[in-house]
């Protein structure tokens, strides 16, 4: 069993930090809280009712043709009242008596309506984005059984017969631990096989693996074939690109992306961020993606703080 004190390190840690070490220290060290996003609120809606189906169908042998988007506004509306929770939690404003009765409220009556006992910040992020998405849940709800029928068919065109969903994979380098959730993943015993999907969400159609995605591909492999040795390990990435009008499903075969380096190549990545926790070393990338970054106003407050500094010292 690994040490729970150990300095533990995900993915998507690890991309923060090498996209940004500023941003990697505004949220994991500094711990400021985040908006709630709904990029991601969408994402994880689309991955949760896929995931519920995916595994009903291994047990039950049921193929679901159609999906209610009733089912999608309650999972739409459960994910945002648990991120708005989250995000007034420290202030003691939410209790989990409160989200019990909001969540009941809304889903068990009327979708549209029963606001009134909900307080004002919940009510009005629920009631904004409701609107941004009422039409999404039908058009996530027409989509999804093709989705499944994709999936299925790649996953027993595998040769797998049983799928499970957000299994935990942990390892270690050197002093450093390592973990991961995988979306799906099958693994036979008897012969040494797995296989492993991963679901990407946005609104964008995609060709082809793209860039970003390619560290998480490698980091995922590496950490599996840590667990299961000489493993012979399929993979691929699902693009679901969710249109104004329509779903685009793409899947790519990720089985033959690798680097020979990678392991040396994350020990040292994971040793850069130790050290620049270590001796408070951080540094901002500007991009274009500084405008969509969660901690723009911080990050311009402290720029600005310390210009002034060197001004004063000027």
């Amino acid at each position: 069993m690994l040490d729970e004190k150990m300095n533990w390190f995900s993915v998507s840690k690890i991309n923060t930090f090498n996209s940004c070490s500023m941003k990697y220290k505004f949220n994991y060290i500094d711990k400021i809280k985040k908006k709630t996003s709904f990029a991601l609120v969408r994402g994880s809606v689309v991955h949760k009712i896929i995931q519920k189906h995916i595994l009903e169908y291994f047990e039950s042998g049921v193929l679901i043709e159609t999906i209610s988007p009733l089912e999608v506004a309650k999972e739409f509306i459960l994910e945002i009242i648990n991120r708005v929770i989250y995000d007034f939690k420290s202030e003691g404003d939410y209790s989990d008596y409160s989200f019990k009765k909001a969540f009941n409220l809304i889903v068990e009556n009327d979708l549209q309506e029963n606001y009134r006992s909900i307080k004002a910040e919940m009510k009005e992020e629920i009631k904004n984005h409701f609107k941004t998405y009422e039409s999404f849940f039908t058009q996530i709800a027409l989509a999804i059984p093709e989705t499944f029928e994709k999936l299925i068919n790649l996953i027993t065109s595998q040769g797998f017969s049983k799928i499970y969903s957000e299994t935990k994979l942990i390892s270690h380098v050197r002093k450093y631990g390592l973990r991961g959730y995988l979306d799906l993943s099958a693994y036979d015993a008897q012969t040494n096989k797995a296989l492993i999907i991963e679901m990407k969400t946005s609104k964008q159609t995609s060709n082809k693996i793209k860039e970003n995605n390619i560290n998480q591909i490698l980091f995922y492999k590496n950490l599996y074939r840590k667990n299961f040795k000489n493993v012979d390990l399929k993979y691929f990435i699902v693009y679901i690109a969710i249109l104004k009008t329509k779903i685009n499903i793409n899947i790519f075969d990720a089985s033959d992306v690798e680097n020979e380096n990678y392991s040396e190549e994350l020990s040292k990545n994971l040793s850069s961020i130790n050290n620049a926790v270590k001796h408070n070393l951080y540094s901002r990338k500007y991009d274009q993606h500084c405008s969509y970054c969660d901690f723009k106003e911080k990050c311009f407050k402290k720029r600005t703080e310390e210009n002034k500094n060197l001004d004063e010292v000027g």
